[in-house]
């Protein structure tokens, strides 16, 4: 059965450093491909801690180049090549993370193939679409992950703030993975808070199934997530979560 297990539910400079959450990112296995999504911080441990074999991942997503997305990237690698003994799998990415050395020269010869997208592009794979979105956030380059199956859409928002047509992404999605960084009482030009995060489910017609919320600053962890969740819930009629380091979703199949 497919799944999601979140290795990691925190983000922003006040919470790596600390680790007040994990930021190891998210790993989603669906068919054969077992994918790594934003491998920060202790990702590589965490993997051990939650069970999950790095060597079994066949793809890697980096949405950006800030290191609580990337800073584990290289030793990733190393795991998906197992231990550098075959080129294999495949980074999807921005352009920056290359331009900006955030993978190293070594690490890229490695991998079997490298895609660049940018929002709208699409890669197909065997049994699974994988669609950039556009982002509003302080790195110029950023996206948000689609991921289609015959089943089901995921649709990740990466870091962002919300923007004109940014419900769209919702549309008609069976999970929003939503990085809400800041509780409502808190607003930032560049990532979303709950508030955001209401405004814009208010907007969409074809509302998602499920949210779960993630990538939590200091903030939001002090108020407490699970707080902010049910007001969400309470104000837009969509069923929400606050994820936890370590939890699984199971992904029903039609």
């Amino acid at each position: 059965m497919d799944s999601l297990i979140f290795l990691g539910t925190g983000g922003g400079r006040f919470v790596t450093p600390t680790q007040l959450r994990a930021t190891g990112g998210i790993v989603y296995k669906t068919g054969n491909h077992q994918i790594h999504i934003d491998p920060g911080p202790g990702a590589l441990l965490r993997c051990k801690e939650c069970k999950i074999n790095p060597f079994d991942t066949d793809i890697i997503i980096v949405t950006h180049t800030h290191i609580d997305h990337s800073n584990d990237l290289n030793i990733m690698v190393e795991a998906v090549t197992k231990s550098t003994m075959e080129k294999r799998g495949t980074l999807i990415t921005v352009n920056s993370v290359l331009e900006e050395k955030v993978l190293s020269e070594y690490h890229r010869k490695l991998l079997g193939k490298i895609a660049i997208l940018k929002p709208g592009e699409t890669l197909e794979l065997e049994g699974l679409t994988i669609e950039a979105t556009k982002c509003k956030h302080s790195h110029e380059e950023v996206i948000g992950i689609k991921f289609k199956t015959k089943d089901y859409t995921i649709y990740l928002t990466g870091d962002t703030k919300n923007y004109p047509g940014f419900e769209k992404n919702f549309e008609g999605a069976d999970l929003v993975i939503a990085n809400a960084a800041l509780p409502a009482s808190r607003e930032l030009p560049y990532h979303m808070s709950t508030k955001d995060l209401i405004e814009t489910l208010k907007l969409v017609k074809d509302k998602p199934g499920k949210v779960v919320i993630t990538h939590f600053g200091h903030e939001m962890i002090n108020l407490g997530p699970e707080v902010e969740a049910e007001r969400i819930e309470k104000e837009t009629g969509v069923k929400i979560e606050a994820a936890k380091d370590g939890m699984v979703l199971t992904l029903q199949h039609k």
